[in-house]
């Protein structure tokens, strides 16, 4: 994970109460994706519009990437993937943004129930605040947003103008489950995709 209240890039042990297990130094602030490669770590900057490959047991600068402001994508997030490095466009327009309270790791990784019920409120919360507009509901299916979009789907169907999956469970549009999430659903409403494959919407 990439800290924000110091300039480093932190490894944790998910198994054991995530325990810090490494400190990698960085030189600059706001590091905002990253992914392994070979022994080494690619980050992006969001800040200051740069992609670093560093070492990581050093945080020594191998490689330095600039990103030209105003032409290229707004930097965020980043992941390598056969030898190519990818990023996010942040260039959203102006818009709310709805985040979760992440002051202990209980709120950052809460247990389904606790997803779940914020997912709802959240969405639930856009949906009156802005009851002129129309959501497309995008997510995976490592925890609950299938059943959660197929909930809202069917609660407000005239404002919810589809649903995109991202499949990382490896289930397929055919498994029992998004038959039992998308129920009354209709079925040109949610897509699902994988890694690799076309974007669903035109």
């Amino acid at each position: 994970m990439s800290a924000y209240s110091l300039n480093a890039l932190v490894e944790l042990n998910p198994k054991d109460n995530f325990r810090i297990t490494r400190v990698v130094p960085v030189k600059l602030g706001r590091a905002h994706g990253l992914d392994y490669d070979n022994g080494s770590l690619w980050v992006i900057f969001s800040n200051d519009y740069l992609i670093h490959k560093v070492d990581i047991e050093t945080g020594k600068l191998l490689r330095s990437i600039r990103i030209e402001r105003g032409v290229d994508p707004d930097p965020h997030g980043l992941c390598v993937h056969a030898g190519k490095l990818y990023y996010c466009d942040a260039g959203f327009p102006p818009g709310s943004m709805h985040l979760r309270e992440s002051t202990t790791w209980r709120t950052v990784i809460p247990g389904n129930g606790e997803s779940r019920a914020h997912k709802l409120a959240a969405i639930e919360r856009l949906l009156e605040d802005f009851p002129l507009r129309r959501f497309l509901l995008i997510g995976d299916s490592g925890e609950l947003d299938p059943e959660i979009y197929g909930e809202v789907a069917r609660t407000w169907p005239e404002r919810v103008e589809g649903i995109v999956i991202r499949d990382v469970t490896g289930e397929g549009r055919n498994a029992a489950r998004y038959a039992s999430a998308f129920a009354g659903v209709p079925s040109e409403r949610w897509h699902i995709f994988r890694d690799g494959g076309a974007w669903p919407l035109n």
